[in-house]
């Protein structure tokens, strides 16, 4: 099978924070509100991201505004958020960069069944070795793809990861949403036997297991959606309009 091999992907998957400026138009570093993870879907800019990343008009401050954090010719870049657009029957929101000529990851529409091998990249929120923000990559496989809107994976996201790109070989097939709440793994109950005072004290200590799973949103579900997001058009028609022109 073809893999994807990446030079830098933090030139395709990137930050996406809110911010102010100064009176110089300069982003104030301290300023700065972590959101989640974005990648790009074509060169001229255009990203995705998971819905619940990007915060309602209603809620920003008047000065506030959506910036990207990249990686562009091997320096960090920021760059304003020219429009941010919510997909309203699902967790998605494309937006567009102040970028041109950028990398971008290949979308597929092909759909994909239980088992199937993946990577995904993203940007937690919390910082580990406290270097900055750290980009992840972890692979595993889709472990449940019968739900009509949502996939499964066989591990959790970390928070800050929603809106990472989903990967097969050399394609992006969705992208991270959310954790989901699973099934309990088999209850376990320990016998402890002690003796106190002369007498025998038997304790049982029942313990139980929550396993959560990533949930992410194949882009074969948007197959056959128009949305004025798309400019009136469906996901892959604008993306192809896009990458082609």
């Amino acid at each position: 099978m073809a893999k994807l091999i990446l030079d830098d992907a933090r030139g395709y998957v990137f930050c996406l924070f809110l911010g102010k400026e100064d009176e110089n138009s300069a982003v104030i570093q301290d300023s700065l509100e972590y959101l989640g993870t974005a990648f790009f879907v074509s060169k001229k800019g255009d990203a995705i991201t998971a819905a619940h990343v990007i915060p309602p008009d209603a809620l920003l401050d008047a000065d506030q505004h959506l910036y990207a954090i990249s990686v562009k010719d091997g320096k960090t870049q920021v760059y304003r958020v020219l429009m941010a657009a919510v997909f309203e029957e699902s967790d998605l929101a494309i937006c567009r960069v102040n970028v041109d000529d950028n990398p971008y990851l290949e979308a597929s529409f092909t759909r994909h069944s239980a088992g199937t091998d993946i990577v995904t990249i993203g940007i937690p929120e919390h910082e580990v070795y406290q270097s900055g923000k750290e980009l992840r990559v972890l692979k595993g496989h889709i472990s449940l793809a019968a739900m009509p809107h949502f996939s499964e994976l066989n591990f959790a996201i970390p928070r800050g990861m929603s809106g990472g790109p989903v990967i097969k070989g050399t394609k992006c097939i969705g992208f991270l949403s959310a954790n989901i709440r699973s099934e309990l793994l088999e209850e376990q109950v320990e016998k402890i036997e002690e003796i106190e005072n002369g007498k025998e004290r038997i304790t049982f200590i029942e313990s139980k297991s929550i396993i959560n799973f990533g949930i992410f949103i194949p882009f074969s579900y948007f197959e056959g959606h128009k949305s004025d997001i798309f400019e009136g058009r469906t996901l892959d028609e604008f993306l192809h309009e896009r990458n082609s022109s």
